[in-house]
């Protein structure tokens, strides 16, 4: 599996993972360059290889998400894939490279900065306000806002 294709396939499996149409694709390949490799190709893998015309939620609750699959690490690996995109890749989770530390920090800082978590609770991420003290005081920007269904004109069902 090329690089490319792996990252391609990885970003199509957190949007799966996480409901979220949303996650980008430059995001994606840095999440993936952090990750371990044994932890995700499996299942990157295997999430390649499956049936196109098998609907994909049904898919990974068959293969994947099983608990008694592959000892649970096709689960484990689902559940770090879904930790990085909120979080950002903790330790344990992620490549370790001595000569490349302060880059891989900032990747890390990056990562946490843009996990989803923010976003979903609509709050800013702690740890990145430049030294501000009461940066959650403040609302959170308009980025992280999702769009609420009175703003919408709908009852958020789509109808009026």
């Amino acid at each position: 599996m090329t690089l490319r294709w792996r990252a391609a396939t990885f970003l199509e499996l957190s949007r799966a993972l996480l409901g979220d149409d949303q996650l980008a694709a430059e995001h994606a390949a840095t999440l993936l360059a952090l990750l371990l490799p044994a932890t995700v190709d499996p299942v990157l893998t295997l999430f390649d290889g499956r049936p196109a015309s098998a609907p994909v939620e049904r898919w990974i609750a068959e293969h994947l998400w099983r608990p008694e699959l592959a000892g649970g690490a096709h689960r484990a690996a689902c559940q770090t894939i879904i930790n990085a995109w909120l979080f950002g890749p903790r330790e344990g989770m992620q490549k370790v490279d001595v000569a490349d530390a302060s880059r891989a920090e900032t990747r890390r800082a990056e990562a946490w900065y843009r996990g989803r978590f923010w976003k979903y609770v609509q709050a800013h991420a702690p740890g990145v306000s430049g030294g501000y003290f009461g940066h959650w005081s403040y609302p959170p920007d308009a980025e992280l806002r999702p769009t609420r269904p009175e703003s919408r004109g709908d009852d958020g069902e789509g109808k009026s």
